[in-house]
């Protein structure tokens, strides 16, 4: 039971440590009035807090977890968990459209040409996109090429940029609707728009699009690629395209009539969102399902976004916690961790003294705490797991009267909030590791700054609190028999203001009086009590005062309250809310118009008749007429004379007043007829236009939509409508009265639509409407090819072989024709490297060129071993430096390889060399280099060097150049009387033997500087301006005088003053004498 009570906090103390904060979204969804949602699945979706009620209308997310949302008003706000998110600041206050991260940054587009860019989601700098369009999407393919779609007065635009930074406009060469769109996928570029625009291009820099035949004439806003197969666009009136291949689109049921504006994919599921809140999900694109939406039927989603799914360790304590010491002694975790992404856990150990780990089994390495930590790295789904440890005690008996370190450990909480007089536990208190038996020694607390906090009771771990600031804690142990005193150790903790909030309900509108004025209500509070702050954000609308609002014009009002915080409160985020100011208020008011009685009148030209009945304003007001069809009728007052056979239609309208707004018009018409049977026939205004296209299909069937129509024929029996072929070879109607067409070949498909003529109506027509029969899409299939090993002019197959869907033959051509060719399905190998093959088919009369695909295959060098040159040290290293004299390589290189070695000299003027023969040529270090080129089995060897010293005997008088080197920094700032060090320090090159030559230096513009020791590399700066300092080497016994050499340093000040001229040369060779004189340099008195 004693061991069970020490256990207990310790078991603690691990589980906190191995409770860790996670991810909570894979997906994030923002819209209207600052919504922001998260899901970490797609489906079930939760509310976060943006902080902010300007509409946002961009989201994305990078590869760290970071996501970032853009909106009106220049709002970029940031958030690392998907639910808290922090306004950041943009530098701008335009309407922002879209967020995105590409090429290593974030990238925010917007209304007046408007782009921000950022390293990391916070710090934002402004770039000129030299446009004043608005920026709409953003699309990226992952190398080198940034594109944005937009708006503008001339249709839809192109921009792209290499960078992020530097944009050019690209306008299409073929007017483009307006594009709200954009993506990239498969080499290819998918923009969507207005009117059912869908274009595509394989680069927009070439101003090329390729129009595709969407189908539909709704606005399409958005469009993502599911990186293998699939393109799903979405759009107005819950439109949802997919297309395989960009060309062939089909529209799929979206089980919503709201407007779509965003989409985005998993990897597993499609997410689409858009007015009153709506979310839909599919799973393969074809088939979508709602989702439950916090902000449904009352808020509009206008994008969506998706990032990696979050992951978390499962490791519990140890069971058993204690294990009994023995020295190289094994055990397994027990219970082993587990990722909740099914991931394999790592373990690391982190006391490396005291265990190890393999797998899941701890070897004991000495007694004590043993550290165990497992992690988990992530994937391209999964962000890394938050690490967690648990921990083993080793143990072993101690002995009495020999005290040990108790292990004291004190690390608290960072923080707490201020609450005057409130108390907060230390968390966690200070614990001792190393006390393995009883009694367990005392701990004690105290404050070292009474005046923020004290700790009344000795051991008591409760603190309480007096003032902000840093309140400082001392811990300590009592020893006893056992263990020497713990500590003491402090710990700070800030003792932080508190934070507050502000609560600011919505406001009811109010109608517009030139400056008059209303009170807030309800009025703003703070959390604190402290007064609040109101600004009016729309001055040109409304200004406030205290808590008064003087109305200026008709519009939104948006008041800011803001409370600016003390000495122990934060200041609160600052909430606004929209009044609206709106112009007096009007009534409303319906025409009731009846259907007229009677319905036909005798179509005599002349005949005159009154509207019956007339029509009714609910206001009460005179209700005005109009004839809406010409030529058939005409009105004065409310008295209509026959103009002419057919529909006369007559509009009833009320302009309204100051009282009340206008009626909504109401239209009823009256049929112009003659008698049936007095050979008097009307035209039936035949109308026949059908669709433009159709793809063909052999022998195929298609319907005219829509077929031929009468518009004039308001009596029975309708006149019969047939149909028939004027290009019997391209397509033919079997059945007189069917509008079913079968396609016979590709081409034009005339139709003629005739109505046959009755008792009461002429023929129509016949009209004449040509449909295209189109030939039919085909795609390539060409999988990865595997790598070749290089063999000059050998060749290989394709293989798998490219197919086209149309079942025509492949044609293949090599776009790198300095690598291989191609001959049927045969490549010829010409060098190393990548080789590409593209496979293309050219179509034929009923089927279209498909989009070429190509391959590249890796043509590898033919695998070489990898050799080493041995070559030793030379033996001697010295060799007398007579002229002419001769001595071999020993020892000579040799190659694991076993081929034979070359050698050359690097030091010509000193050595040459013959076989493995050297020569003296002078005095030096002779430098030879063993290299081997290698062959066809094995790879060149990387060349060693060996070197051997030509020198004289000491004291002969015959003496080497040291090869001084002297090049310092270029400048230096100007701080009077201040040193700075001579950066590199010169230095001799060919000094390859002891005794080294001493190096000193000096000053020749001592009015700007000075060396006060001659071998100091410490200058010391008098004025700004040239500073030049000369070094030489001293000659010895074996080498010469280096030098003197010059070196100019600038001392550079904030205003330079004029040239301080440097000493003459004569003055200089007098200085250098005195120096080797000081120096004893060398010189010997007579």
């Amino acid at each position: 039971m004693c061991h069970l009570k020490k256990l207990r906090p310790i078991f603690f103390v691990f589980l906190l440590l191995g409770m860790q904060p996670e991810a909570l979204a894979g997906w994030v969804t923002v819209g209207d009035r600052g919504v922001i949602l998260y899901s970490a699945d797609g489906i079930t979706w939760t509310a976060g807090t943006s902080n902010t009620a300007q509409p946002l209308r961009g989201v994305s997310s990078d590869a760290s977890g970071q996501w970032v949302a853009a909106g009106s008003r220049g709002t970029i706000s940031a958030s690392t968990n998907a639910q808290d998110w922090t306004a950041t600041v943009s530098g701008n206050s335009d309407q922002l459209w879209s967020a995105a991260f590409a090429g290593g940054q974030w990238i925010v587009s917007g209304n007046n040409g408007r782009i921000v860019t950022s390293p990391n989601g916070t710090d934002w700098t402004s770039v000129s996109s030299g446009y004043s369009f608005t920026l709409l999407d953003l699309a990226y393919n992952s190398t080198n090429l940034f594109t944005l779609s937009g708006t503008s007065s001339q249709g839809g635009l192109i921009l792209t940029s290499p960078d992020g930074t530097n944009w050019t406009q690209h306008a299409p060469s073929k007017r483009l609707e307006q594009l709200y769109g954009i993506e990239y996928g498969n080499g290819l570029w998918v923009a969507v728009g207005d009117k059912g625009t869908i274009a595509t291009s394989d680069d927009p820099r070439t101003r090329t699009w390729a129009s595709r035949t969407s189908g539909v004439t709704n606005d399409l806003k958005d469009v993502v690629y599911n990186g293998s197969n699939l393109y799903v666009v979405v759009g107005k009136g819950g439109t949802i395209l997919t297309s395989l291949d960009t060309i062939t689109w089909t529209q799929r049921a979206s089980t919503t009539p709201y407007d779509l504006w965003g989409v985005a994919y998993d990897g597993v599921r499609y997410v689409a969102v858009g007015d009153e809140g709506v979310i839909l999900t599919s799973g393969d694109g074809v088939t979508w399902a709602a989702a439950t939406s916090p902000t449904a039927n009352f808020r509009l989603l206008y994008d969506v976004a998706v990032g990696k799914l979050p992951q978390v360790i499962d490791f519990n304590a140890q069971a058993p916690l204690y294990q009994s010491f023995a020295p190289s002694g094994s055990y397994p975790l027990s219970p082993d961790a587990t990722a909740s992404s099914g991931l394999p856990v790592t373990y690391t150990v982190l006391s490396p003294g005291v265990c190890s780990v393999s797998g899941t089994t701890i070897t004991m390495i000495s007694g004590g705490e043993c550290k165990i930590e497992a992690s988990q790295s992530g994937d391209s789904t999964y962000y890394p797991a938050e690490p967690v440890t648990q921990s083993i005690l080793q143990i072993s008996a101690l002995g009495p009267g020999v005290r040990t370190n108790p292990g004291l450990v004190f690390d608290p909480q960072d923080s707490e909030m201020f609450v005057p007089g409130g108390v907060f536990a230390l968390t966690p208190p200070a614990t001792t590791t190393q006390t393995f038996v009883d009694p367990q020694p005392e701990i004690v607390y105290g404050s070292a700054t009474p005046d923020v906090c004290s700790i009344p009771l000795r051991g008591s771990v409760n603190v309480t609190m007096l003032d902000v600031g840093t309140c400082s804690i001392t811990a300590t142990s009592i020893p006893n028999e056992f263990y020497e005193e713990g500590g003491p150790l402090t710990a700070s903790i800030e003792i932080l203001p508190r934070p507050q909030s502000i609560t600011f309900a919505a406001q009811a509108a109010q109608s517009f009086i030139l400056n008059g004025t209303f009170a807030l209500s309800p009025v703003a509070s703070a959390s604190s009590g402290l007064a609040i702050d109101y600004t009016s954000e729309s001055a040109n609308i409304c200004s406030v005062t205290g808590t008064t609002v003087t109305m200026r014009a008709v519009g939104a009002c948006l008041i800011t309250a803001a409370q600016a915080g003390d000495r122990t409160w934060e200041p609160a985020l600052s909430v606004s809310q929209t009044i609206d100011v709106q112009p007096s208020p009007k009534q409303a008011q319906v025409i009731d118009f009846p259907v007229q009685n009677p319905i036909f009148q005798d179509g005599a030209l002349g005949a005159t008749y009154a509207i019956s009945p007339l029509a009714v304003a609910s206001s009460g007001l005179p209700v005005s007429y109009r004839v809406l069809s010409p030529g058939v009728c005409s009105l004065s007052g409310t008295t209509l004379t026959v103009d002419g056979l057919g529909a006369c239609q007559i509009e009833a309208s009320q302009a309204g007043n100051d009282a009340y707004l206008p009626a909504v018009p109401v239209t009823q018409s009256v049929l112009h007829i003659t008698t049936p049977g007095a050979g008097v026939r009307t035209k039936p205004g035949l109308v026949f236009d059908p669709q433009d296209s159709e793809v063909f299909v052999p022998g195929g069937v298609f319907a005219l939509t829509p077929p031929a129509t009468t518009t004039q024929t308001f009596v029975d029996p309708q006149p019969e409508i047939v149909y028939g072929s004027a290009t019997p070879d391209v397509c033919s109607i079997p059945l007189r009265g069917s509008v079913n067409v079968t396609m016979l070949d590709v081409g034009t498909c005339s139709i003629t639509a005739t109505s046959i003529p009755n008792e009461f109506y002429e023929e129509g027509g016949p009209l004449t409407a040509s449909i295209e029969i189109l030939p039919r899409p085909q795609s390539i299939t060409f999988a990865a090819q595997a790598a070749q090993s290089f063999i000059l002019n050998g060749t290989f197959a394709l293989s798998p072989v490219a197919s086209a869907s149309s079942g025509l033959a492949i044609d293949y051509t090599s776009e790198s024709a300095n690598i291989c060719s191609v001959t049927g399905t045969t490549v010829t190998m010409r060098a190393v490297g990548a080789c590409l093959i593209t496979a293309a088919q050219a179509g034929d009369r009923t089927w279209e060129p498909a989009l070429s695909v190509s391959q590249t295959i890796d043509v590898q060098p033919s695998p070489k071993q990898a050799q080493v040159i041995d070559f030793p040290v030379q033996n001697p290293i010295f060799q007398d430096g007579a002229l002419g004299a001769t001595y071999a390589i020993s020892p000579l290189a040799v190659a694991s390889s076993g081929l034979p070695v070359s050698y050359r000299v690097l030091s010509p003027g000193v050595c040459s060399l013959s076989g493995t023969t050297l020569t003296v040529d002078g005095l030096g270090a002779c430098q030879i280099e063993a290299s081997q080129a290698g062959n066809d089995d094995y790879s060149a060897a990387v060349p060693v060097t060996q070197s051997v010293l030509h020198i004289t005997t000491p004291g002969t008088g015959v003496r080497t150049k040291p090869g001084l080197v002297f090049d310092p920094q270029d400048s230096e700032p100007f701080i009077a009387g201040d040193t700075f060090t001579l950066t590199p320090a010169a230095s001799t090159t060919q000094t390859l033997v002891d005794p080294q030559p001493v190096i000193a230096y000096a000053s020749s513009t001592p009015s700007v500087c000075t060396i006060p020791l001659l071998n100091s590399l410490e200058v010391t700066m008098h004025l700004p301006g040239d500073c030049t300092i000369v070094a030489v080497s001293a000659p010895n016994s074996i080498y010469l005088v280096g030098g003197p050499i010059a070196a100019t340093i600038e001392i550079v000040a904030p205003a330079r003053p004029k040239p301080i001229p440097t000493l003459p040369p004569m003055f200089l060779g007098i200085l250098m004498f005195l120096i080797m004189v000081r120096a004893g340099f060398g010189f010997q008195r007579r």
